[in-house]
């Protein structure tokens, strides 16, 4: 016994919000595909007599409602489709319109920009969310430096190298970069006393590690100029560094582990303003009794002194005990889901993009839509920090979610009817929750496709910024009796976040290899009824490729489609997504940007 579930769809303005009373009374051929972190479409078709015809404009909306309860809704993009369709010995011109789900719509109009000033002369052609960027939402407690060292030095270039071993202030032997730029010829071990102006720099390091401690040291302050000018950054660590103007890296070492001997600089003209500068300072692992770890940074400036005689060096910003640290052996700081997506948000909101629609979201910044933590899919770290998360400047919002999901951080949905958008942390959507039976005997399985699973493995070659890691499912090894290898390349700069990288990549790679799942059901009642007992990311039962007992599955997609009578036909994709035309054609129009949805003077039979 089927259970009939009506379909209409309701037209409304560009707003959103104000209907097109009566435009889609006559609406036909209504369709969706609802997805979990993808686009989603619809579409429908109207006879170009109706009056309504004249109303299906692009850029307005439609809300596809199933027994009066919104379950999608799309922007009309491109330009309608005409065609001529035979009804048996006689012909209708039709319209037929179609378009992504109205958030993927919107969100695809929105673009990823820089996070810095956009006349700041850098190539920030990335957009980073690090420990670096100027917004970072996570070094509010982040304690001040330890002056270690007082740099010592500031003799010409070309003198010999020295450590510091006769100051006062000094009880360690340290190393000092020959030459190190600083105003005035500070101290230096010889003796000179500094000048009235001097301004001491320091060697420093996070006030929360021991001087020897092995790992990543991160520093953050601000500096301002009163106008714009030329600024030269100057730097050196013990061992590797990176340095960060605006969230952008402008100067660092990766390789040679004697920076420490002299300083790499840069030149660079600043408009007026405060800016952000972070370092990351890596102090790598040495049989020495004594390792320290320390940053040395100065900016300064060239100006002119009242007698017109050209000053060297005026001091703009320097290392000292100001700058806020951080300390990990293992790990980069980074960002949640949930604050990089806020943030992204945040900047399109202030610049006006979304300012005909209220779009909100369901998560917060360290919980998803369901109250879970932001965990990736790698459960071995259990981190809910992306320690450094990079899109291109010009992606858009809808990138963004795609790229995140990607990378094994979250699932995404837009609330039908609506623009909320539900994020969730990988793997939480519908976690635990469990519909109906479909099955032969209960009626109310009509037909079920298994799709061709993807290539295997349970073993990858990691690469890395620094080296190669191998990640193993000993598992999948034990289960499939032989070793599967591949091989993965990331961009990460650490041998835990490679490693974190590969188990999700290769959590993706056994689970791809699974067999996609299509069944078309016919619920019998409310409780086998998509959107009614069980809503798209939830799981349902469905009888095992041998055929003995039922499994639960996960839905991933749910396509509708309107009979003959305008009731709803079912058709769910589970586990793994299905090669799907409608998902085709979602690519097709964000590709073609949504100009064209098809051509004129089509001719074909009626459904």
């Amino acid at each position: 016994m089927s259970y009939p579930r009506r379909v209409r769809a309701t037209l409304y303005d560009y707003d959103r919000y104000t209907e097109i009373e009566n435009a889609l009374d006559n609406a036909f051929d209504i369709y969706f595909l609802d997805e979990v972190s993808a686009e989603g479409i619809g579409g429908l078709s109207l006879p170009l007599s109706d009056a309504g015809a004249v109303e299906l404009r692009r850029g307005r909306y439609v809300v596809i409602d199933i027994e009066g309860n919104a379950r999608f809704s799309f922007k009309i993009e491109g330009n309608p489709r005409y065609a001529q369709v035979d009804i048996g010995e006689e012909s209708m011109e039709i319209l037929t319109v179609k378009g992504r789900s109205a958030g993927v719509a919107i969100s695809d109009a929105t673009i990823i920009y820089p996070a810095l000033a956009l006349d700041l002369p850098l190539d920030s052609s990335w957009r980073l969310f690090s420990f670096a960027s100027p917004s970072f939402p996570n070094g509010g407690s982040w304690p001040g430096s330890r002056e270690q060292y007082e740099y010592q030095d500031g003799v010409a270039q070309g003198w010999r190298y020295q450590t510091v071993t006769d100051a006062e202030d000094v009880s360690t032997n340290y190393p000092s970069p020959i030459g190190f730029p600083w105003p005035n010829s500070p101290k230096n071990g010889n003796g000179v006393m500094p000048t009235p102006t001097y301004i001491p720099t320091y060697w420093i390091w996070p006030s929360a590690a021991d001087d020897g401690d092995e790992g990543f040291a991160f520093f953050r302050d601000t500096f301002t100029l009163l106008a714009a000018q030329p600024v030269t950054f100057s730097v050196t660590a013990d061992n590797l560094f990176t340095l960060y103007l605006e969230g952008v890296p402008i100067l660092g070492e990766d390789a040679d582990h004697w920076m420490w001997q002299g300083y790499k600089e840069v030149t660079m003209w600043i408009p007026a303003g405060t800016y952000q500068v972070a370092a990351v300072v890596e102090n790598v692992e040495t049989d020495l009794a004594f390792n320290p770890g320390g940053f040395l940074y100065a900016a300064y400036v060239a100006a002119d002194n009242d007698d017109g005689a050209l000053v060297p060096y005026v001091p703009a910003h320097w290392s000292n005990e100001l700058f806020t640290s951080h300390f990990s052996a293992t790990e980069y700081p980074g960002w949640t889901p949930g604050q990089i997506i806020s943030q992204v948000k945040t900047e399109a909101e202030a610049r006006g993009c979304w300012d005909n629609h209220t779009v909100t979201s369901s998560f917060l910044a360290f919980e998803d839509t369901d109250g879970n933590d932001w965990d990736s899919l790698d459960t071995e770290t259990s981190s809910e920090y992306i320690p450094s998360f990079a899109i291109e400047v010009g992606k858009t919002f809808l990138d963004l979610l795609k790229q995140l999901h990607g990378e094994g951080w979250i699932d995404w949905h837009w609330k039908p009817g609506e623009l909320e958008l539900d994020v969730w942390a990988a793997g939480m959507m519908g976690f635990g929750n469990t519909g109906p039976t479909y099955s032969i005997a209960n009626q109310n399985l009509v037909g079920l496709e298994r799709d061709e699973t993807a290539p295997y493995a349970n073993r990858l070659l990691v690469q890395w910024a620094k080296g190669f890691v191998t990640v193993s499912d000993s598992a999948e090894i034990t289960a499939y009796g032989t070793v599967v290898e591949d091989f993965f390349h990331t961009d990460a700069e650490t041998r835990a976040d490679a490693q974190r990288l590969g188990r999700i990549e290769l959590q993706r790679r056994v689970a791809d290899a699974r067999a996609a799942v299509m069944v078309v059901v016919e619920p019998t009642s409310a409780i086998d009824c998509p959107y009614e007992s069980f809503n798209i990311g939830d799981y349902v039962a469905v009888p095992q490729e041998d055929g003995i007992g039922t499994e639960f599955l996960q839905v991933l997609a749910i396509t509708v489609r309107t009979d003959s009578e305008g009731y709803a036909t079912w058709q769910l994709e589970l586990n793994r997504r299905f090669r799907n035309p409608l998902r085709d054609q979602a690519e097709l129009i964000r590709s073609l940007g949504g100009k064209t949805q098809g051509s004129v003077g089509d001719r074909g039979v009626a459904r």
